[in-house]
C-alpha cells in the first residue's frame, strides 16, 4: 500500500486509500495514539470490495503525519485537573482541529462528501465534522466511543492512565511487550488475539513510525480542551449509527448508549465480545452492520456522494 500525503493548512496528512475514486467515499477516522494501520486492513479491503473509495489516514501529533510543536500544551493529568478547577485547558490544539483536519483532507482528494466512520477519539473526531460540516457527511458510524470526556468515569481510569502515561522502554522488545499488554488489557476478552498475531501487528506500526508519546499526550489534551460534546450531538442531523461491544474495558458500553441517545434517530448496534478493539473473528460483523448503514443512507433522498 502506497502511502500519499495531503497538504492541510500548516500539516501534512499520510494516508492510503482502497478502492476506486469513482465509488462513493468511506473516511475512517482512527483513535487517541493510534496510526492508521489500527483500522485493519480486512476491514478496509471489504468495505472497497462492496464498491467504496476507502480512505484511513494518520491524525496529526501521530504515525507519518505532522506533529506538533506543543507550545501551549500540558500534560493530560495536569489539564484534568486543571479543567476540575474550572481553569483552562492548555493544549496545543482541539478535537474541533482534528475534525478540520478531516475535512481538509477531504477537500485535497476533491471529495464533496462521505461516509464518516470514526473509532474511540476518531468517534469524536466524526461526530464533530458530521456536526459542523453536515453538507460533507453522508452519513456518520460512531464505533467505541464517547459524548467526549469531561469527567473522569466516562473512561475506565486505570486503563487510561496505562494507555497515555510516558513510558522510555530500553529496547524494541520491550516496546513490543508494553504495546501487546496495552492492547490485552482494553481488548476483546471473548476473541482475544493471539501472541503472534499481535507480534505482527505491533512490530508492522513500530517499522512504520515509532511511539511518539509526546504527540499521544498532546492529542489527549486536545480531548480535554474539546469537553463534552453533548450539545454538540443534539445538533446531528446526519444520519447515524453508533456500534460498541459489551467487552470494553476503556470507555464502557454506557458511553455508547449515551451517543445514541443524544444524538437524533441514531441506531445502537451493541456487540457481543467486542472490546476496545477490533478482533479478527468480529470484522465481518462490524463491516455488514456499516455496509446496511451506509447503503441506508445513501437510499435517502438527496444523500448522493459527489466529487468536488
Amino acid at each position: 500500500m502506497t502511502v500519499k500525503y495531503a497538504a492541510v493548512g500548516d500539516i501534512q496528512l499520510a494516508y492510503e486509500t482502497f478502492g476506486s475514486q469513482k465509488d462513493p467515499c468511506i473516511l475512517l477516522i482512527m483513535g487517541l495514539g493510534a496510526q492508521m494501520l489500527v483500522w485493519p486492513d480486512a476491514l478496509c479491503e471489504r468495505l472497497a470490495a462492496n464498491g467504496y473509495f476507502v480512505v484511513r489516514f494518520d491524525n496529526r501529533d501521530i504515525g507519518l503525519s505532522s506533529k506538533s510543536d506543543g507550545a501551549g500544551h500540558a500534560r493530560p493529568v495536569t489539564n484534568f485537573l486543571r479543567k476540575q478547577f474550572g481553569l483552562r485547558v492548555k493544549s496545543a490544539y482541539t478535537l474541533s482541529d482534528l475534525a478540520n483536519d478531516a475535512i481538509g483532507l477531504l477537500n485535497h482528494l476533491r471529495v464533496a462528501s462521505a461516509h464518516i466512520v470514526g473509532a474511540s477519539m476518531g468517534g469524536m473526531i466524526a461526530q464533530i465534522a458530521a456536526a459542523k460540516y453536515p453538507e460533507r457527511a453522508l452519513s456518520l458510524t460512531s464505533i467505541m466511543s464517547a459524548p467526549g470526556f469531561s469527567r473522569l468515569p466516562a473512561l475506565n481510569p486505570a486503563n487510561l492512565l496505562a494507555l497515555i502515561k510516558p513510558t522510555r522502554p530500553k529496547s524494541r522488545e520491550e516496546v513490543i511487550e508494553s504495546k501487546i499488554s496495552q492492547i490485552r488489557r482494553i481488548g476483546s476478552r471473548s476473541y482475544p488475539s493471539s501472541r503472534s498475531e499481535l507480534l505482527q501487528r505491533v512490530g508492522k506500526v513500530l517499522d512504520r513510525s515509532s511511539i511518539d508519546h509526546e504527540g499521544l499526550q498532546r492529542q489527549a489534551s486536545a480531548i480535554l480542551a474539546e469537553g463534552s460534546l453533548v450539545e454538540l450531538q443534539k445538533s446531528i442531523i446526519t444520519p447515524t449509527l453508533v456500534i460498541h461491544g459489551d467487552e470494553d474495558a476503556l470507555i464502557p458500553l454506557s458511553e455508547g448508549v449515551a451517543c445514541a441517545r443524544n444524538i437524533r434517530d441514531a441506531q445502537l448496534e451493541v456487540i457481543a465480545g467486542m472490546g476496545h478493539d477490533f478482533p479478527s473473528p468480529l470484522i465481518a460483523r462490524v463491516v455488514k452492520v456499516v455496509l446496511q448503514h451506509v447503503g441506508q443512507a445513501a437510499a435517502r433522498p438527496g444523500n448522493a456522494c459527489e466529487q468536488a
